[in-house]
Parts: structure tokens; C-alpha cells; sequence
């Protein structure tokens, strides 16, 4: 058998990154970078102190090992996940994959972990409540399959006991308002009511820009006030317990970063912005449709022919909305949140 070696370093950085005023969510900044390297180049990083570095140093080892079990990434995600939802902050997962294959799988981990399951805990709300998430892979390559280690690092905007306290208070909303006994409209329209009814504006830290919880469904929940970030959250974690398909929609209102909510009544979607409504009697965006939603542009991700395809908008309002026609002047959510 012919020997054939080669190393590598892999440097993969995805950072969930944090804007720069608290009153708005961020698009979230998704950065990929990968370096292949010689061995010479190699040999000098090793020699450095490189606690930080997200390396991977591999060979092609001449043996291959038989009956390899191979994970899919949806595998890998969901111990991801489930570690996620305790808030663990160091996460470690092996998993072995098909040779040479391991920079494409670790560019589509985060997005995978990310992803809209049906869980209330997990998808949109796991994503804004994770201000970074970093992968440091080192493994061994085979001729038939690449070892993987993965380690993440975490930082979150709640901890568990937070989280804990956030299911608790959902829960005890879910049956205070007794939804299962309503219609799709009348839960989406009864949550809407207790967000915009309970849950205040947080202007006090409108230029704080290192009070995440602000960003968080427990802001909204225990203290009583958030930015429009913890809105969208909360809004997302009440339909999606109620058993409403909901997301988080991030883009531009008033020139300046928003999120929002889209959720699903009968086969079409529509908008929602508690943010904007919040404290009104009238509202201006409760189930609005794709040309009577005004003031919002959706951020790139969310207007690709795919995402579009499965969550398709109706033109206009929601026909039993009861919507206002009366004009509620947005606030401001923070002139550098985007």
C-alpha cells in the first residue's frame, strides 16, 4: 500500500454577533473562515501557544477501519441542542463523517443546530437567546473517514435557571388564558393581547449596549419590559407552545434593525410586530400581509425563493383580524441595532 500523508488546519469561526445598541435584534452575522495549510505552515502555528485557535491538525493514516458508523449532521446538531438547552457553555462531540468532508460539515453545523424543529425551547428562540457560538475541530483523517472533536464555545444571553423560570411563566400564561380552547385566530390574537398589555418598552437601557437581557423572553416575562428582540422571543415561545408555527423575522423598520414575527393561521403566514403595538388599543400590525405591512424590509435570509416557498405570505390582512385603520407611529428601536 502506498503511504500518502498531508496535515491541515482548520480555523472555523461562527459568531452570533451582538448589535451595537440594545433596542433591536441583530442580523445575525454568520462568519466562515478556513485555512488549509501546509506542513511547514502548520509546524510553526503548533510551536505557538495557541490556546484560542480553532485548529485541526490530521493525517491521512494508510489503514482504514472497517464498519465506521457515519453521523449525519442533524445527528450532531441535535446533541448540540439538547446540551444547548441546559446551557452548557463547553459542549464536546465526536463523530466520525466521510473522508475529507469535515470543513463542509462544520460550515453547516451551526445553521443545522439552529434550525426551526417545532420545539418552543429550540429553532428562532434558541438562536436569539445564543449571543456566541464558536467551533474548535481537531480530529484524525482516515482513507475512509474523517475522527472528528468538535468543541463549542457558548455564550447566552439567559442562564438555565432563567430559562427554567421563563417555561414555568409560559406554562402558567398558556392556561390563564386558556388556549386550548380557541381557535388558531383567537390564541394568536389572545397571546398578542398579553404581550402588548403586560410587556413595556425598555427604553431605560436604549444605549446599553452590554445589557443583553434586554434581547431576552425572561425580560419581557419577569421584568415586565424588553426590546423588540424579547417581544419577537416571547411572542415565538407562547405561539409555538400553543401550537401556532411561528418564527422570528429580522430586517429594517425606520431605518433601523428590527425583529419581528410571522405566524401561521390556515395555509398562509402573516406579520405581526408586537413591538409597535405594544400599549395601543388599536392595532396597527397585528396579521398583516406581505403589502399592508408597512415600515418593515425583511433582512437577505429571509427573502430567498426557498424560505418564501415554505412560509408563504398572504397579500393582506388577516380578514377576522379586526385590524385599525387608525396610523400608530412606530418608536424608535435603536439607531445602531442594525
Amino acid at each position: 500500500m502506498n503511504k500518502r500523508s498531508f496535515a491541515i488546519l482548520l480555523s472555523l469561526s461562527m459568531v452570533l454577533s451582538v448589535p451595537g445598541s440594545v433596542m433591536a435584534a441583530s442580523s445575525d452575522s454568520d462568519t466562515v473562515s478556513v485555512e488549509i495549510l501546509t506542513e511547514a505552515e502548520i509546524s510553526e502555528i503548533l510551536l505557538e501557544d495557541s490556546s484560542e485557535g480553532a485548529a485541526i491538525e490530521s493525517e491521512i493514516c494508510e489503514e482504514s477501519v472497517g464498519n465506521v458508523k457515519m453521523s449525519t449532521l442533524e445527528e450532531v446538531a441535535s446533541e448540540i441542542r439538547e446540551k444547548m438547552l441546559n446551557r452548557e457553555t463547553l459542549i464536546k462531540v465526536d463523530f466520525n463523517i466521510p473522508s475529507g468532508t469535515a470543513n463542509m460539515f462544520n460550515s453547516q453545523l451551526m445553521d443545522q443546530v439552529f434550525r426551526h424543529t417545532g420545539n418552543p425551547a429550540e429553532g428562532d428562540y434558541l438562536k436569539r437567546h445564543t449571543k456566541q457560538f464558536r467551533i474548535n475541530a481537531e480530529g484524525m483523517q482516515y482513507a475512509t473517514h474523517d475522527q472528528i472533536t468538535d468543541t463549542i464555545k457558548l455564550i447566552y444571553r439567559t442562564d438555565k435557571s432563567q430559562e427554567d423560570e421563563v417555561t414555568s411563566r409560559v406554562q402558567s400564561i398558556i392556561s390563564s388564558l386558556d388556549l386550548k380552547s380557541k381557535s388558531d385566530y383567537g390564541k394568536c390574537k389572545a397571546i398578542y393581547d398579553y404581550i402588548t398589555s403586560n410587556v413595556t418598552y425598555d427604553y431605560e437601557h436604549l444605549s446599553d449596549s452590554e445589557y443583553e437581557r434586554a434581547h431576552t423572553a425572561y425580560a419581557a416575562l419577569v421584568d415586565k419590559t424588553a426590546v423588540c428582540e424579547g417581544y419577537a422571543s416571547l411572542f415565538y415561545r407562547l405561539a409555538m407552545e400553543a401550537g401556532l408555527d411561528c418564527r422570528i423575522i429580522a430586517g429594517v423598520s425606520e431605518l433601523q434593525g428590527h425583529a419581528w414575527n410571522i405566524v401561521k393561521l390556515g395555509d398562509k403566514y402573516y406579520n405581526l410586530d408586537s413591538t409597535w403595538d405594544f400599549g395601543q388599543a388599536d392595532y396597527q400590525y397585528f396579521l398583516k400581509g406581505s403589502y399592508d405591512f408597512d415600515n418593515h424590509e425583511r433582512d437577505d435570509e429571509f427573502k430567498t425563493p426557498a424560505f418564501e416557498k415554505q412560509y408563504p405570505m398572504s397579500d393582506f390582512a388577516y380578514s377576522s383580524g379586526g385590524n385599525s385603520k387608525t396610523v400608530v407611529a412606530p418608536g424608535k428601536c435603536g439607531a445602531s441595532a442594525k
